[in-house]
């Protein structure tokens, strides 16, 4: 069946589903392993099309996994931009990606690309590091699913050769807190990115924003600075892995 088909002439609609499909079908049989940077598909689209993103917009994602945020706002903008011009800001400069997995980035790259999305080399759709370090150009608009666990960490060899393990945590002079919370780095992180008419819609783990600590001051920023709107709790049961449970945070600077 598939020596069967004329690749190089489907339409690029075509071929990107059907690799969307593999990455779709390959997170579902690995749990463990892609499942982890695959957002389910009917959550995705249905936050952008609560969000609802505008043809000349600047959106991105800091931990874009596969690319289902940037691929579902392209879907979601594609029949409704007719002016050539914002055509092409669609497929060249409206979206960008980040994620620190070169691998993951690939696949992220690759989904956009046959959908037509990050052709011109001038303006590259994703990029590969680590979102956290330093903060952005601003934004209007961010859509993300950061990756879950608790903290961020890494791993030392001593000279005695055993392995250490060492806490993450970022000291910018943007953020309200210093923690090696992962999940609160990003909240942080999403809100420096956006600029002052701008909107975020952040999957985060389910009570991430009742923690003490680090955890209620940017609690209290977030609610002074933003206008913290919906919390949506989403149902047990959706995810690739199993028992997760998790909100949808939206605010608008």
């Amino acid at each position: 069946m598939i020596d069967s088909e004329n690749w190089s002439s489907l339409d690029m609609d075509v071929k990107g589903e059907v690799y969307e499909g593999l990455l779709a079908r390959n997170a579902d049989d690995v749990r463990g392993g892609a499942g982890q940077y695959f957002t389910p598909r009917p959550v995705v689209r249905a936050i952008v099309e609560v969000m609802q993103p505008e043809a000349r917009m600047r959106i991105s994602d800091p931990a874009c996994g596969t690319g289902g945020f940037l691929l579902a706002t392209y879907e979601y903008l594609k029949d409704r931009t007719t002016n050539p011009k914002d055509v092409a800001y669609l497929k060249t400069r409206l979206l960008h990606g980040n994620d620190l997995v070169p691998n993951v980035a690939r696949l992220c790259a690759m989904n956009l690309f046959l959908h037509g999305i990050g052709t011109n080399p001038t303006y590259p759709a994703i990029s590969i590091g680590d979102s956290l370090e330093v903060r952005p150009d601003p934004v209007d608009m961010v859509l993300t699913n950061p990756p879950f666990g608790k903290k961020s960490s890494f791993t030392i060899v001593g000279a005695d050769g055993k392995n250490q393990t060492d806490k993450i945590s970022y000291v910018r002079q943007d953020f309200w807190a210093t923690t090696s919370n992962k999940q609160l780095n990003f909240l942080q992180h999403v809100h420096s990115m956006l600029n002052e008419n701008g909107r975020a819609a952040v999957v985060v783990p389910d009570n991430v924003l009742f923690e003490g600590g680090a955890g209620e001051i940017i609690r209290r920023e977030l609610l002074k600075r933003c206008d913290v709107h919906t919390l949506l709790r989403l149902p047990t049961g959706i995810w690739y892995s199993p028992g997760v449970k998790a909100n949808v945070l939206f605010f608008d600077f």
